[in-house]
C-alpha cells in the first residue's frame, strides 16, 4: 500500500510505525521470553530498517538491537550473511550510519564474548568488495624512513 522508502511522506503512518517499534523495544527489553517471541518477525524488522528512507526513523534498528543484545541464541540463529551484507551496504550508502553501526556492533558481541560467525561474515564482506573496503577500512601504510 505504501512504498517504505517514501514513508516520510505519509506522516501519520510513519509516526504509528515509530511508536509501534518503540513499544516493541520496551516490551522485549531484558525479558528473554518476549525477545524469543518477537524475534519470529525479525526479518520484517530488518526489511523495514533497510528500506525506510533516510528522512524517516521508524526505530526498527533500535528494536532489533534490543531484541538481539545479549541473546546468543538469537544472534546465532536469526542473523544471516545477507542481513549483514545489507546493513554494511546501508552504512556505505546512507547518512544514518550511527543506527546501522550500532546494529552491527550488537551482532558482533554477546555478554562480552565474540559471536564468531557474525564477526567472520562482517570481515569477509568488508574485505571482499574493494569499494566497501576503501570506504570502511583505514589504510595502513608502512613508514619507511
Amino acid at each position: 500500500m505504501f512504498d517504505l522508502v517514501n514513508l516520510a511522506d505519509v506522516q501519520p503512518l510513519s509516526r504509528v510505525c515509530g511508536l509501534l517499534y518503540r513499544l516493541l523495544k520496551h516490551i522485549v527489553q531484558d525479558y528473554r521470553a518476549n525477545e524469543e517471541y518477537v524475534a519470529q518477525w525479525i526479518e520484517l524488522f530488518f526489511d523495514h530498517a533497510m528500506n525506510i528512507g533516510e528522512e524517516s526513523d521508524s526505530y526498527s534498528e533500535a528494536t532489533i538491537t534490543a531484541i538481539l543484545t545479549n541473546n546468543k541464541k538469537l544472534l546465532d540463529r536469526q542473523i544471516s550473511r545477507d542481513n549483514i551484507a545489507h546493513i554494511i551496504g546501508l552504512c556505505k550508502n546512507q547518512r544514518k550510519h550511527e543506527r546501522f553501526l550500532n546494529l552491527l556492533c550488537c551482532l558482533c558481541i554477546c555478554q562480552g564474548e565474540a559471536v564468531i560467525g557474525n564477526q567472520n561474515n562482517i570481515v569477509e564482506l568488508l574485505m571482499e568488495d574493494e569499494d566497501i573496503r576503501d570506504t570502511f577500512v583505514i589504510p595502513i601504510r608502512e613508514n619507511k624512513g
